[in-house]
């Protein structure tokens, strides 16, 4: 063969090489983003949307990811890409071992199957609903381990959560502000302690028990957001998960008033005393002289209990048919929906700011 043919067929080869190199390294990118899907069958009992992030993606195949039932806190990954395939791990979290293997029958789809430990196997589908990892911005946002802020697990690592650029969580112990900020934590001390507590003791989140002859409630709810100068309040009462009744309250002292001025329990009054810091206890009666015992425990200074800063929205619900539920919370960022219109309505700087459909 001669000698220039020869060098050719190399040129050739090589040319070949790092092309197949080159895409090799560009067919990762197709597994960034945000996914979306569910888990169904085996053992799986909570059928809400799964949520699946990845950042990044080494030349390898290898990278690291976060899994969460939507809003929920999310568990670390560990996965492997190859030939079109994934091969997820769970690290922490309530499915700790648990194995994942999709295939990739077409772009922006995955399905496989879970294997978890000493369970029945499940069902996986996930469909990729963004090229951002993060959805909401452009920027990285940030991820951080979250830590319970409850007397009864106090430090103890929850999992995995992710805040959005601008978004703000606080560190347990000392209430300093943490903001993100072009995906780094920005600190912002918070005010002394002894200044909230003139007043503000009160602000936040209380949950704690309602005890009578007719009554025994195990997860009632206060939240309090602000105190005016001479004592008077707006708050929200409800047990854990349901539509809240409006209360308007006064605090003098170490005694809190609470009147519940709409809902099932509209007409009930409450005379609460701090008997210990966190603490609240007193009598609850209602009309017709029904009394019962309350106790109950602060949660958190942050009234609204969830990771972001912001006032949150508070609104009327009402159901498809137009009948009012009562009032509702929603923490900044979060969005519910118009009813009869399908408008989305979501959750800015305490103000709800309308999406049209």
């Amino acid at each position: 063969m001669p000698l220039r043919t020869f060098g050719k067929m190399i040129l050739f080869v090589i040319i070949l090489m790092a092309a197949y190199s080159n895409g090799s390294s560009a067919s990762v990118d197709w597994l960034i983003g945000y996914w979306e899907g569910t888990v169904s069958g085996g053992s799986t009992s909570d059928h809400g949307t799964r949520e699946f992030r990845v950042r990044t993606v080494s030349t390898d195949g290898t990278f690291s990811a976060l899994w969460a039932i939507k809003n929920n806190l999310a568990s670390n990954l560990s996965g492997k890409s190859e030939n079109g395939s994934v091969v997820l791990t769970f690290l922490n979290g309530p499915a700790k071992g648990t194995v994942i293997i999709l295939a990739r029958p077409q772009d922006g789809l995955l399905i496989g199957t879970g294997n978890p430990v000493n369970k029945p196997a499940n069902q996986v589908v996930l469909h990729r609903k963004s090229s951002k990892w993060n959805v909401t911005s452009l920027s990285s946002g940030c991820d951080f381990q979250l830590y319970s802020d409850r007397r009864a697990n106090f430090g103890q690592p929850l999992g995995i959560k992710h805040l959005a650029e601008g978004e703000t969580t606080f560190e347990v112990g000392t209430h300093d502000a943490a903001i993100c900020k072009d995906g780094v934590f920005q600190r912002i001390l918070a005010t002394s302690l002894s200044k909230i507590e003139a007043r503000n003791w009160l602000v936040g989140y209380w949950e704690g028990t309602v005890k009578g002859p007719s009554v025994n409630l195990a997860h009632e709810e206060l939240r309090i957001q602000s105190i005016r100068p001479d004592g008077s309040f707006n708050a929200l009462w409800g047990a854990h998960g349901f539509v809240a009744s409006n209360v308007v309250g006064e605090l003098e002292d170490r005694a809190v008033k609470l009147r519940l001025i709409n809902g099932p329990g509209i007409g009930g009054v409450a005379n609460l005393t701090l008997a210990q810091r966190d603490l609240l206890i007193g009598a609850g009666s209602q009309p017709g002289g029904l009394a019962s015992q309350i106790e109950l425990h602060k949660q958190s200074q942050n009234w609204n209990y969830s990771t972001v800063q912001g006032s949150g929205c508070d609104y009327e619900s009402f159901t498809s048919s137009g009948r009012a539920e009562g009032q509702k919370h929603l923490g900044e960022g979060a969005i519910t929906h118009e009813v009869r219109t399908g408008n989305s309505l979501i959750c800015q700087d305490g103000v709800f700011q309308r999406v049209l459909k």
